[in-house]
């Protein structure tokens, strides 16, 4: 799935109002029924959604031809470049990037960055050691390289992106010339670890672990939160996890 977004203008008497949403889709073409289908039905005037439909595709009519809704533009974007597109519509000056801070909560991009380092410096110590070791058998490697594969900050707990970089610190920081030629990377995981926020994400009603639970769904809401659907393999519960965002602060501020 994709992200996109789509841009509308409503024209309801002499004013005009632009829309703007976020949805998913598989692709440009699906996105665009996916799109058409919404504003057919966007506004309630009591008529049946097919009713609204005018000559042309992208426009729609309401409440007898009052109200018009005509779609733009419908474009690939991610939910970084999309946040940023939403501060500049709504500030009414440009605001230096050095005064905003967005942050998801569990700072699980901090994580996969030292997993990141980590791993390409824990490959080329193995890769040292003559090609004595095969790589593929390596399970921890092999963990972190799936999580750094796979992250999606909006998909991934940080809980299980911490809990693979703490697996790959225990088996590097075991002391010897090894560990020495790495205490850098290693004093920086433990500081990204330590600085981590505990997430508990066990399902409430029967105590299963994060890896006992399938992904369901997601909601965007706006530009302030997700939802995160989950089923719980074990029990069946749906188990619901809130991403929310920061508002946009000034730090260290002097005068």
């Amino acid at each position: 799935m994709k992200l996109f977004e789509v841009q509308a203008t409503e024209y309801n008497g002499e004013q005009e109002y632009f829309q703007s949403k976020l949805f998913a889709a598989e692709n440009i073409d699906w996105a665009w029924e996916v799109a058409r289908g919404y504003f057919r039905q966007w506004y309630d005037d009591g008529d049946e959604p097919e009713y609204h439909n005018t000559d042309n595709r992208d426009e729609f009519e309401f409440v007898g031809g009052c109200i018009r809704l005509k779609i733009k533009n419908i474009q690939e974007t991610t939910l970084d470049e999309w946040m940023k597109s939403q501060i500049r519509l709504h500030s009414i000056a440009e605001l230096p990037d050095e005064l905003m801070t967005r942050r998801i909560t569990g700072s699980a991009a901090d994580l996969l960055e030292a997993c990141k380092v980590l791993t390409s410096y824990t490959t080329d110590l193995l890769y040292r050691l003559d090609n004595q070791i095969n790589l593929d058998g390596v399970e921890e490697l092999q963990q972190a390289k799936d999580a750094i594969a796979k992250y999606n900050p909006a998909e991934t707990p940080s809980t299980k992106l911490r809990n693979v970089c703490q697996q790959m610190l225990d088996t590097l920081d075991i002391g010897g010339e090894q560990a020495r030629q790495f205490a850098e990377e290693i004093a920086m995981l433990k500081d990204a670890l330590k600085a981590a926020p505990a997430v508990k994400d066990d399902c409430p009603k029967c105590g299963a672990g994060s890896d006992e639970r399938e992904f369901a769904s997601r909601d965007f809401l706006g530009i302030e939160a997700i939802h995160m659907h989950y089923l719980c393999k074990k029990c069946g519960s749906e188990i619901i996890e809130e991403f929310t965002l920061t508002d946009i602060f000034i730090d260290n501020l002097t005068t």
